[in-house]
């Protein structure tokens, strides 16, 4: 497995534990939905990555070479 594929089993595993932790739980708090919804959004978001052409660009520019030093 390289790192993507270990990063989209990781989050739709943490997805699924969501899931059946908040349908296990009879009293759901806000924490417990906004988790919930927050995996939901991580998990569509990497399993839509290498579809997506916006989401497959690079978060940051190429790195500049090092300013001269003043004496």
């Amino acid at each position: 497995l390289d790192l993507g594929q270990f990063g989209v089993a990781f989050t739709v595993f943490a997805l699924w534990t969501a899931f059946w932790t908040i349908i296990d739980v009879s009293d759901a708090g806000a924490g417990l939905i906004l988790g919930l919804l927050g995996t939901l959004v991580l998990a569509a978001a990497t399993v839509a990555g290498p579809l997506v052409p916006a989401l497959k660009a690079p978060l940051t520019g190429a790195p500049k070479p090092p300013q001269a030093v003043q004496p």
